[in-house]
């Protein structure tokens, strides 16, 4: 078993939090604690450390990076302590300040997981407490991209919880209108729905789908799985999931695969 830091010749990672590959053999992974994002190339093992991004009009700088995910030749980093995601690729880079809805602008409030359904961009807004769902095209990204335009807003489309929006605009938007405690991630998997929560230590299990747009269908989760500062790891399928958390067993932190009977 190869460690990274072997393959590459490099020294370990620093507090590594999110992974992604491109299409030309490339992997990111960030490095949350020291603010950079490693880039190596699997085949050359070339590598290079990315601590900002500059296009000549505006220079942003990598900042507790905790998510990123590389789609339609973007990639997507959730900026956590700068209150933004950054989209890039070679042609640049493009900030996503927040998000608006009806005559109003949002700003994020440390954002952390990322997810993708169709045309929408889910966002973990922690410390709104709601996991807001966005439009978005990723033609449009790229072309302001390569237009070195500094930063935009996305379109709302509705959201899950309650955040601090008023009961006019839950009943408007909310697709699952209780108070969420500080979500930090969320996966679709066929026809179940996961969202893991930091600070009521579990993960809840939804058998419906939860990204309708604006069909004001309200949802209850089914089911709940505790465990501590619970982040979702991965899905092999519908029925099994593994979570990470700091649930300690024999001294550390555990990673629990759970069987969920269909």
């Amino acid at each position: 078993m190869y460690e990274l830091s072997d393959y590459f010749k490099i020294e370990k990672l620093d507090y590594p939090s999110g992974i992604t590959f491109d299409d030309k053999n490339n992997i990111y992974i960030l490095e949350e604690k020291i603010n950079r994002i490693f880039k190596g190339n699997l085949i050359s093992k070339d590598y290079e450390y990315i601590e900002y991004f500059d296009n000549g009009r505006t220079k942003v700088e990598v900042n507790n990076p905790l998510s990123i995910y590389f789609k339609n030749n973007l990639f997507f980093l959730a900026n956590t302590h700068s209150d933004t995601i950054i989209v890039f690729n070679d042609n640049g880079h493009l900030v996503i300040n927040g998000y608006y809805y009806d005559d109003k602008k949002v700003n994020f409030d440390n954002p952390y997981y990322l997810a993708f359904s169709e045309d929408s961009l889910f966002v973990n807004d922690s410390n709104s407490n709601i996991i807001v769902q966005l439009q978005i095209s990723y033609d449009e990204i790229e072309r302001l991209i390569k237009k070195k335009e500094p930063s935009i807003n996305l379109k709302m489309l509705s959201f899950f919880g309650r955040g601090k929006f008023n009961d006019d605009v839950i009943k408007k938007y909310s697709n699952y209108p209780i108070a969420f405690d500080a979500p930090n991630d969320v996966r679709f998997f066929s026809d179940k729905n996961f969202i893991g929560e930091t600070n009521t230590n579990s993960v809840l299990i939804f058998k419906k789908k939860l990204y309708p747009i604006l069909t004001n269908k309200k949802f209850k989760f089914d089911f709940r799985i505790n465990h501590l500062a619970a982040k979702i790891i991965g899905i092999k399928d519908e029925n099994h999931i593994s979570v990470w958390g700091n649930q300690y067993i024999n001294g550390y932190d555990s990673l629990i695969n759970y069987y969920l009977n269909p």
